[in-house]
């Protein structure tokens, strides 16, 4: 009896010290999980902030998230857009192929173009598209959208100014 008392005691002696490392592993995993929901929610944070829309896509184009800037330029509520292909919101639709294409063969440094998406509205916005590979990964992408509509309404009227001011000129 008294060897199988002393074997029961050290396996219990053994449960405690594999409960005790165990406790320690639990506890460091929870910082690290800690750490990486608040690396997320300054990340989302981030990108809700910014002035240019933001999509994360699959590589076939289906939206995974975005921001409201890109729900506002697309004027469209967020829950219509995430799920839907990225490569059919361009117009005309051969644009949505032609960036298919680009964002496949585009390394890690991205790419980026001049596109039009459609609203919901069917109104079409000129805009910049740069995409990218996310880092670590070449099966999720991040596209940047800036709404070039401002850009353009500057254009245009520097262009009138620059065509009043060679009418002034060539009356002189």
């Amino acid at each position: 009896i008294g060897g199988s008392i002393m074997a029961n005691r050290k396996s219990v002696q053994l449960l405690e010290a594999e409960t005790k490392r165990l406790g320690a592993r639990l506890e460091e995993a929870e910082g690290v999980l800690g750490a990486i929901r608040e690396n997320q929610v300054g990340a989302r944070v981030f990108i809700e902030s910014m002035n240019h829309g933001i999509v994360i896509m699959s590589p076939e184009g289906t939206i995974l998230h975005c921001n409201m800037r890109f729900s506002e330029i697309l004027q469209t509520p967020l829950e219509r857009i995430i799920g839907a292909s990225f490569f059919d919101m361009l117009t005309p639709p051969r644009d949505g192929k032609k960036l298919q294409g680009t964002i496949k063969t585009c390394g890690p440094e991205g790419c980026k173009g001049e596109f039009r998406l459609r609203t919901s509205k069917r109104k079409r916005v000129s805009v910049q598209l740069s995409a990218g590979p996310l880092t670590g990964t070449t099966e999720i992408f991040c596209v940047v959208i800036t709404d070039l509509a401002e850009l353009k309404r500057a254009e245009e009227a520097l262009k009138e100014v620059n065509e009043e001011l060679e009418q002034q000129v060539g009356n002189r």
